[in-house]
C-alpha cells in the first residue's frame, strides 16, 4: 500500500465517520422537537396586544417614560 492509497483511505474514512455524526445530531434534534404550546393557534402575521392581568389598561405606569423617534446615523 503506497502513502497515497493510505490518505485516500483516511480521507474516506474521515468523511464517513462526519456524515454517520451529522445523520445522528440530525435526528436528535428533530427527535427533541418542541410540542406545539395549548391555547388558541393564530395564523402567520396575526398580532395581538394583550394586556398583563393586574395592570392598568391606559398609561397611569409611572415606569413607562416616553420617548421621540431618533435617527441614528
Amino acid at each position: 500500500m503506497t502513502l497515497e492509497e493510505a490518505s485516500f483511505n483516511n480521507t474516506l474514512r474521515t468523511i464517513a465517520v462526519l456524515l454517520i455524526a451529522w445523520w445522528l445530531l440530525r435526528l436528535l434534534t428533530r427527535a427533541r422537537t418542541r410540542p406545539v404550546p395549548p391555547g388558541p393557534q393564530r395564523p402567520p402575521g396575526d398580532v395581538r396586544i394583550e394586556r398583563p392581568p393586574g395592570r392598568p389598561s391606559r398609561g397611569t405606569d409611572p415606569g413607562i417614560i416616553d420617548a421621540e423617534y431618533e435617527e441614528i446615523k
